[in-house]
């Protein structure tokens, strides 16, 4: 599979003017209107995980919370409470942009609960920011960021909490701007990216390569890989060959496959600590070892009996995600013979549904994936 694509980064700007708010109803103040959002809408007391709410005061949606109110002491905010699922996106809202224009972007957002501040993301395409809200509520804090459209004509800004703790994590948005910058803007781009491949080579292990078009303040490269396209972990670290404006070609090779589908896309560093990703890619080898895993539950007593049939033989672990990713168990340095073997997970309140196996042997370093349904 080869994708050829562009990129949008972090860009070094002088600001001689700034066009008007591209956001439509950045200040909440016509309500729910002009964005989208994956949070549930509700505005009755209390706020559950995962809702929001567009009012004037934070105390009216959830007894617990401080009276904040909108940025400047009234008007509307947006209030939600944090989610325990990630990739959950509390607003976010599509944007028509001229191609080789540089915009700033900005949201101002505040605790409205002291335990546990929320680390806020956002997000303009593939460029993100970082915001890590204070212990004290009520205290509006912006974050401002520098967009270079290059080849883009729509741009997506996306608005997300990255903290899953269900205790606190509550938060506030206001004033979300989106503008032009008029006159002269001096662009740095550490890379520009020509394209992205993976290909499974017929002998359990893949080669990925991707190719730049000029570097400038580049670090490293960071290859990331995923059995679902959306849990990634770092498989290896490539040096970055420095300034340059000439074409270079990078590759790496991967002998630890997964059972299926397996997924890959490039963390791009520069010199300062900003980074961006690659599209993803990814290739699919099935049966790639002698024997896959079989998964067969067994609710007893409210246990769970998983019967692994594998070839798997000594030390491995196992960790066991919901559908949407998160760890519910996970158990280190087991043993096995080859064959048949068992893991008994006691007593877990999970509710119906669907939910997936990860088996690693501890020598080869080696993964295999299964799913297996509970019904109650």
């Amino acid at each position: 599979m080869k994708i050829i694509f562009t990129c949008s980064l972090v860009v070094m700007v002088s600001l001689l003017g700034i066009s008007q708010n591209l956001v439509v109803n950045g200040d909440f103040t016509a309500g729910t209107v002009g964005f989208t959002s994956t949070y549930t809408n509700r505005c009755t007391s209390p706020l559950n995980e995962a809702e929001y709410c567009v009012t004037t005061n934070a105390n009216l949606v959830h007894g617990a919370w401080q009276p904040c109110t909108g940025r400047g002491g009234s008007g509307n905010m947006l209030v939600a409470n944090g989610p325990q699922t990630p990739n959950l996106i509390v607003w976010q809202q599509t944007i028509n942009v001229l191609p080789n224009t540089c915009y700033r972007y900005s949201v101002y957002a505040t605790t409205v609960f002291s335990a546990n501040p929320p680390k806020i993301k956002i997000k303009v395409n593939s460029q993100e920011l970082s915001l890590q809200l204070s212990t004290t509520t009520c205290a509006w804090t912006e974050t401002v960021g520098i967009w270079f459209s290059g080849s883009s004509s729509i741009a997506t800004l996306y608005v997300y909490d990255d903290d899953f703790s269900a205790f606190g994590n509550d938060f506030a948005l206001d004033d979300i701007t989106f503008q032009a910058i008029t006159g002269t803007c001096n662009v740095t781009l550490p890379i520009n990216w020509l394209s992205l491949t993976a290909n499974y080579s017929g002998n359990n292990y893949a080669v990925v390569k991707w190719s730049t078009n000029g570097e400038n303040s580049s670090n490293q490269f960071v290859v990331e890989k995923s059995y679902d396209g959306i849990n990634f972990e770092t498989l290896t670290t490539v040096n970055s060959l420095g300034n340059t404006n000439f074409v270079n070609n990078y590759q790496i090779v991967d002998n630890t496959l997964f059972n299926g589908f397996n997924y890959y896309r490039i963390k791009h560093v520069d010199a300062n600590g900003n980074f961006n990703f690659s599209t993803t890619v990814k290739i699919n080898k099935n049966s790639i070892r002698n024997n896959g895993i079989k998964v067969i539950p067994n609710i007893v007593a409210n246990n769970i009996n998983l019967f692994l049939q594998d070839d798997i033989i000594g030390l491995y672990s196992v960790v066991i995600y919901n559908n949407v990713g998160k760890v519910l168990y996970s158990q280190n340095n087991l043993n096995s013979a080859i064959g048949s073997h068992k893991v008994l997970v006691p007593k877990p309140s999970w509710p119906a549904g669907i939910y997936y196996l990860k088996v690693t042997e501890n020598t080869t370093n080696k993964s295999n994936f299964a799913s297996f349904i509970i019904s109650r």
